[in-house]
């Protein structure tokens, strides 16, 4: 080795020692805005909740989730709008963020669920990105039914769930779960956001009625299920990114 390349050692060896010096000089959250800003380089574009967990390193993830106040995925649209003089925030999004869109959303991100019965019900009412301001019973079964038989959810049901015993549940046991928990749930901590009406199984608060139109909107209803459905699968079976297509 000559000389050049051992100088060139040393000074690669420096570098990566002051580097480790100023990351013990940050704080959590500038760890974690600098993770983002490493995600985004890396895609070349702004991250979904989704990819930043994907591509998020171990152990600021773990971190994020055991606080829940530096948590971004607990609150995603604030944590972009902290970000504001980059324009984390697209001009759709920052007008969701002025209206009680905002509130709709960070309510999916930071619903409880002891179990995954929710996104089901969530899930019906984003429609494949046409969200429906109120949904039927059929619409309930049908996701419902859609969202248990892909992947194995069906375990969820009970710790002694076969795929035989799956099938033995008839429609009308499948309903009754449905409307006696998550949309039972939903009406009741739901912060007003889930309504009675007359005639369907679960409503929008009509004062979402034209902000569920907009595309920014949308984005981050899907973005938040699908995240949240992942984050889950990943606590109940110890697993990284779980397939949910």
């Amino acid at each position: 080795m000559s000389t050049d390349d051992c100088i060139l050692d040393f000074d690669m060896q420096l570098i990566d020692l002051f580097k480790q010096m100023d990351m013990k000089t940050l704080t959590m959250k500038e760890k974690i805005n600098n993770e983002y800003f490493r995600i985004k380089e890396l895609l070349e574009q702004r991250p979904t909740r989704v990819e930043l967990f994907t591509y998020m390193e171990d152990s600021i993830y773990q971190y994020c989730m055991s606080h829940a106040k530096e948590n971004p995925f607990r609150h995603y649209l604030d944590f972009l709008n902290d970000l504001n003089d980059l324009n984390e925030l697209s001009d759709d999004e920052k007008a969701v963020y002025k209206t009680i869109g905002r509130d709709f959303i960070s309510l999916i991100e930071t619903t409880d669920m002891q179990k995954v019965y929710k996104m089901p019900i969530l899930y019906a009412f984003y429609n494949q990105g046409n969200i429906k301001s109120a949904i039927t019973d059929e619409d309930v079964l049908s996701t419902w039914k859609e969202f248990f038989s892909k992947n194995k959810n069906w375990k969820d049901f009970a710790s002694d769930m076969t795929y035989d015993k799956y099938l033995k549940i008839t429609d009308k046991q499948h309903l009754a779960k449905a409307k006696t928990m998550p949309i039972k749930y939903l009406k009741a901590s739901g912060k007003g956001f889930f309504v009675g009406k007359e005639g369907f199984a679960l409503a929008l608060n009509e004062n979402l009625k034209e902000i569920i139109k907009s595309k920014a909107f949308v984005d981050n209803m899907r973005d938040v299920l699908e995240y949240r459905t992942i984050e889950y699968y990943r606590r109940r079976y110890n697993i990284g990114l779980y397939n949910i297509n």
